[in-house]
């Protein structure tokens, strides 16, 4: 709404990061680095991301994931 009163509305039927547009390798690290930095040092964080790009030649994540996130 803008100070005039007047509302624009705009519906994105494709969004960035859907099934119709994933977003690239390098924005989604990002995305995680931004938002696990919240929570993590930087350290935990590069290896928690790296943990969940190899995810696929893991035997079992509950022990690798509980390493990284304890504090």
């Amino acid at each position: 709404t803008l100070a005039d009163g007047q509302t624009l509305r705009e519906h994105v039927t494709r969004p960035r990061g859907s099934v119709e547009r994933p977003m690239e390798d390098e924005a989604l690290d990002a995305k995680f680095r931004g938002q696990a930095a919240m929570v993590l040092p930087a350290d935990r964080v590069e290896a928690l991301l790296k943990q969940c790009r190899d995810v696929a030649s893991l035997d079992t994540v509950g022990p690798t994931i509980a390493a990284l996130c304890a504090r």
